[in-house]
Order: structure tokens, then C-alpha cells, then sequence
């Protein structure tokens, strides 16, 4: 999961075939999912926040390797309060 499409800083490069300056991924992903404490069977809309990095395709070698971290926030929400 990578956006090499925005970091192309002319207009139309894409369709060009113009490379990127940089390459954009998720370096965190935290699942965030709240149950109601009152009917814990019920569960609000899960949402995903994600952090990006980026890396300057000039530094990439021929096997680049990237850490990306994945965790899940679990807890209970109080809707009384």
C-alpha cells in the first residue's frame, strides 16, 4: 500500500509515465473500535487512522525494505456520561 501518484509534481505526469520524487506508505495503522458499555454486543463504526512516511525515490536501492506497525485500540464507551 504505496501513493506514488501524488508525489509526481507535474500535471498529467502519471499518464506521462513520469516517476515520483518520493514515495508515500503507512508507517502506523491503529484500528480504533469502541463498544457500548451498556450493550457491549453493540459496537460503534470502527475507523482506521493512519500515519505516513515518506521516502525520496533518489535513496531507494533495488530491494527497499520498510517497517509499517499495526495495532488494533480497543475499549468501552460510556454513552451515559
Amino acid at each position: 500500500m504505496v501513493d506514488t501518484i501524488s508525489a509526481i509534481d507535474q500535471s498529467g505526469g502519471f499518464l506521462a509515465g513520469k516517476e515520483p520524487a518520493i514515495i508515500r506508505y503507512p508507517s502506523e495503522m491503529t484500528l480504533v473500535v469502541w463498544v457500548n458499555k451498556e450493550s457491549p454486543s453493540k459496537i460503534f463504526r470502527p475507523y482506521l487512522v493512519i500515519t505516513y512516511k515518506e521516502l525520496k525515490t533518489s535513496l531507494i536501492d533495488d530491494d527497499p525494505k520498510v517497517t509499517s506497525k499495526f495495532s488494533v485500540n480497543f475499549g468501552y464507551y460510556d454513552t451515559n456520561r
